[in-house]
């Protein structure tokens, strides 16, 4: 039999491990890896001890199978020690030793107190307690688990549960039972902060022996609504379960895309957007000491075909899922105008600008582009509704920045008054590295992949060269 070590070496300092070969001719069966485990592809026979979550596994000729167990009290220093007590074979995992899952079955005499070996009888792992053969046992049912239930959740929200362990099995993977119109996702993890996670999936996924599991519910867009989650390990069995709360006046933020390079004195649409998550809330729009003039109409469909209530200023009802569309006048001359739709205790932020430069510029290597600049771009959110994209690097700066944005960042630009600026595409165009910083109220952010670059010439001239 083969014995693999991941990270560090199989030691017993007190005791004489043994590892015997396969009893009959290996099978020479292949076991196919598990997603996210480091598992290699395994022959019958085979251990390894995996990173995820730093168990002992074998290769039962066609599947990797956990070793199972519980962990004790005892402490141990030596990652992968193998040793028994007491009658039973136990291994240390990281920092504690872990009990084999062997029950009480057995397979014949032995005299050699903790030797290991694989039996292609019966396909399984078997240690000697020194007086008998103990089989490795399968156990498919896990101990009980607790994810308990939430009530009166906001519609469309992500309700998460508890983070349970999974221990006293050999590993498998559950089988589902979903109940009720929501979206299901089982989160396997290493830890108990699930802050290393192995796989989130809506669709059954291998559990380890000792790794974590939080469950996750995105809740129905309906008062009172109960889903349940269930998943089943052997016989063992577990839920989660939420429902609705019965009204929900805070509707989900919604994104209505800023509109550049328009027309002045125009009026000019935003895109049209279901407002979700609530069970119909009251809707007004108003200006944003831009004088816009802007309205707002509610649609039953996405392209507004059956309209609700046509272009209004005042104050409406939204009822539950409908699409809404802003319009606003544009200014007279380089600036912003904005407003802010408002339904229930949601607000959503929308502008346009009449200013020349595009959201983010395309140039080639060493073509320049110059452009306007309106005022006021500060006073645009950076997330949420209506949001900029902050500029990645410092000079120079990914292509794909905000060039408004990254003008002020530069220093080239005054907000309070907007203006002309002028770009150049470096020659070379292509950095590796572009490091953000904050200046001027800007904070750049961070990027480390070869993209296009660019660079301010006009009214001052900021660094062309690609940092290291």
């Amino acid at each position: 039999m083969q014995l693999i070590n991941y990270g560090t070496r199989f030691l017993n300092l007190m005791l004489l491990i043994l590892v015997q070969s396969i009893l009959a001719t290996s099978l020479a069966l292949a076991c196919p890896t598990i997603a996210g485990s480091g598992l290699p592809t395994g022959t019958t026979g085979q251990i390894a001890k995996v990173t995820a979550p730093n168990k002992l596994m074998f290769c039962n000729g066609s599947t990797w199978q956990d070793f199972g167990g519980s962990p004790t009290a005892d402490a141990c220093t030596v990652d992968g020690q193998v040793n028994p007590l007491a009658g039973e074979a136990r291994y240390c995992n990281q920092n504690v030793f872990w009990r084999f899952d062997s029950g009480a079955t057995t397979n014949g005499a032995c005299t050699n107190l903790g030797q290991v070996r694989f039996n292609s009888g019966n396909t399984r792992i078997e240690f000697c307690n020194g007086t008998n053969w103990r089989v490795v046992s399968t156990d498919a049912n896990a101990d009980a688990l607790t994810f308990g239930s939430v009530s009166n959740r906001s519609w469309l929200s992500t309700a998460a549960s508890l983070i349970q362990r999974v221990t006293g099995f050999t590993g498998g993977t559950p089988t589902f039972n979903n109940t009720g119109p929501c979206v299901f996702t089982q989160r396997v993890c290493n830890d108990p902060a699930c802050a290393s996670q192995i796989s989130a999936t809506t669709t059954p996924a291998y559990v380890a022996n000792g790794q974590y599991l939080r469950l996750s519910i995105l809740a129905a867009e309906s008062g009172l609504t109960t889903c349940s989650f269930e998943a089943t390990f052997g016989t063992t069995t577990y839920s989660y379960t939420i429902t609705t709360a019965a009204i929900d006046t805070s509707p989900l933020a919604a994104t209505f895309p800023g509109l550049y390079q328009q027309a002045t004195s125009s009026t000019v649409s935003s895109a049209i957007v279901q407002i979700q998550g609530h069970s119909g809330v009251s809707i007004s729009i108003g200006d944003l000491g831009t004088n816009s003039s802007p309205e707002y109409r509610t649609c039953n469909d996405a392209t507004c075909t059956s309209v609700s209530f046509n272009w209004t200023s005042s104050a409406n009802t939204l009822s539950t899922g409908q699409w809404v569309q802003m319009r606003l006048t544009t200014a007279t001359g380089i600036h912003l105008k904005r407003a802010r739709l408002t339904t229930g205790s949601t607000t959503h932020d929308w502008f346009a600008s009449t200013g020349t430069c595009p959201e983010y510029p395309v140039l080639a290597a060493g073509a320049s582009l110059t452009c306007s600049c309106p005022a006021g771009m500060l006073n645009l959110p950076t997330t949420g509704s209506g949001s900029l994209r902050n500029p990645s690097g410092s000079s120079p700066y990914r292509m794909a920045s905000n060039p408004c944005l990254a003008a002020i960042h530069a220093g080239g630009l005054n907000d309070a008054t907007g203006g002309t600026i002028t770009l150049t595409a470096n020659t070379p165009l292509e950095c590796v590295n572009f490091y953000g910083s904050t200046a001027n109220g800007v904070t750049t952010g961070n990027i480390s992949s070869p993209n296009s670059a660019m660079h301010l010439t006009a009214p001052i001239t900021s660094s062309s060269t690609c940092p290291p």
